[in-house]
């Protein structure tokens, strides 16, 4: 019993731990500004990094590691779109990503 509750203690540590790591890193801007910004006569995109971090793990986005992502044409439209599509949820339309100011 001692040792169960030793394990998560320790758990729980580490895991605030690597938390607060997370917690001081750059905020991704909102909107996110696109790496192809003025090609194709499309608008910035808006990327809310907090709600899409809220909710999948880093890996499904960042893949084999947590770098940043160089979101451009091909990554919005081929990965982005994709799992909208995929999960039946998010923009599929261009309006629904570019912002028109």
């Amino acid at each position: 019993m001692n040792k169960l509750l030793i394990i998560c203690a320790l758990t729980t540590c580490l895991m605030a731990c690597k938390q607060a790591d997370w917690d001081n890193r750059d905020p991704v801007p909102t909107p996110y500004q696109a790496s192809n910004i003025g090609q194709n006569g499309k608008d910035d995109i808006r990327f809310p990094h907090s709600r899409h971090a809220s909710i999948f793990a880093c890996n499904i986005c960042h893949r084999d590691n947590i770098a940043k992502i160089r979101l451009d044409q091909q990554q919005g439209h081929g990965r982005c779109l994709d799992c909208h599509r995929n999960k039946g949820r998010g923009p599929t339309d261009c309006g629904g990503c570019h912002i028109h100011e």
